[in-house]
């Protein structure tokens, strides 16, 4: 062993398991290993570049490190409602709970300390929104130890709280049945009180009607526009999704925008139209006459494109007075329309087609519960 001076560290072996290891010793007694001591002086000069970073950004705070990740390195690489998320869930979840993560300075950065953070979690919300929050936390931390700006430990040791454990429970959503969209459709034409012409919904309701006879998401149906319509036969062709972002532009005169997109996590398609969903469309085109192809299908009585806000509003207040589900929403209007199909005998590939999914294996993890009763009900046929 080398003989130490003052102020610094000595080097020695181990044997560990019958394996012997180099390893060096600095002034505070912290060891560092390796197989060879060139690896062993690659790691202390490794450990003294990251220290280096770690202290130029000590005054950083997580939420404020994590804030400037988000937009050096992700603004644009992400969709711009996405990267709105990530914002939100940075700016309102890192310091919603007892530990007071967001204002920790990144240089104390441990196991100990983003576990607890975690755990922490568990006591407001569910497990859902625990590993959103997780999974961008992790991203940042993941980005910054590769770049030695953050104090090094293993991510994978990291543990989410199990459903039981959580404060918030998932709910089932649930899907419509033939009869909750049947009194839907009934309650779309209610009149207003002491008139025989108007509607009491508007045009809100028949925007639902074409969500539970088409299966669209609500941001298919708020982009769809008029050359995405075959009145002749009758389809509708499903490209793009609508979404509402915050406005960053420079001269903004608005806090949001509207954006419009190519979906990526899932597939275009062509909807052939029940008379049902048919008549809406035939509806829409009288009621905005002089369309052009560029205009929305689904317009509000002022000409001005549905928002999905207004959408879900009107649903609940059809939901509040007729005998449907009152918990339903869109989405659960949209995987109503799926589980119909599905138990009318409509094949799951073709359900899977007709709901966009990218991988039929999506369909059947949805109606999971369908399929599985319909193998009984298919046994039950041999007694």
């Amino acid at each position: 062993m080398k003989r130490r001076k003052n102020g610094e560290g000595s080097w020695g072996t181990k044997t560990i398991k019958g394996v012997t290891y180099q390893y060096y010793r600095d002034p505070d007694n912290k060891y560092t290993y390796g197989k060879t001591i060139n690896e062993v002086k690659e790691k202390i000069k490794k450990k003294k570049k990251q220290n280096i970073h770690i202290q130029q950004s000590s005054v950083k705070t997580i939420e404020e490190y994590m804030l400037d990740w988000l937009s050096t390195t992700r603004q644009k690489k992400l969709k711009q409602q996405t990267y709105d998320s990530y914002e939100l869930i940075i700016t309102k979840y890192l310091n919603m709970n007892t530990c007071n993560f967001g204002n920790k300075n990144i240089k104390i950065l441990n196991y100990e300390l983003v576990q607890e953070y975690i755990d922490s979690l568990a006591e407001k919300y569910s497990i859902g929104t625990i590993r959103k929050v997780w999974s961008i936390v992790r991203q940042c931390l993941k980005y910054g130890m590769s770049k030695e700006e953050l104090p090094y430990f293993d991510l994978s040791l990291i543990q989410i709280p199990s459903e039981d454990r959580v404060a918030v429970k998932t709910k089932e959503v649930p899907f419509a049945t033939t009869e909750d969209v049947e009194a839907l459709y009934q309650e779309a034409f209610r009149k207003k009180e002491y008139s025989n012409t108007e509607y009491m919904y508007g045009n809100n309701a028949r925007a639902i009607i074409i969500i539970m006879y088409t299966g669209l998401r609500i941001s298919e149906l708020c982009a769809l526009k008029w050359e995405n319509v075959d009145m002749s036969n009758r389809t509708i062709t499903v490209k793009y999704t609508h979404a509402t972002a915050k406005n960053r532009d420079r001269d903004a005169t608005t806090k949001t925008k509207t954006i419009i997109s190519l979906p990526k996590t899932y597939r275009q398609r062509t909807i052939p139209l029940s008379k049902r969903a048919f008549s809406q469309f035939e509806y829409f085109h009288k009621f905005n006459e002089n369309h052009n192809e560029d205009d929305y299908v689904c317009v509000t009585k002022n000409m001005t494109p549905m928002t999905r806000r207004n959408i879900f509003r009107t649903l609940k207040q059809m939901l509040s007075r007729c005998d449907a589900n009152n918990d339903l929403t869109p989405h659960a209007l949209r995987h109503g329309f799926g589980s119909i199909l599905l138990k009318n005998g409509v094949e799951i590939k073709t359900i899977s087609e007709l709901m966009g999914h990218k991988d039929i294996r999506t369909t059947y993890n949805i109606y999971i519960g369908i399929t599985e009763q319909q193998k009984f009900d298919a046994i039950k046929t041999l007694d």
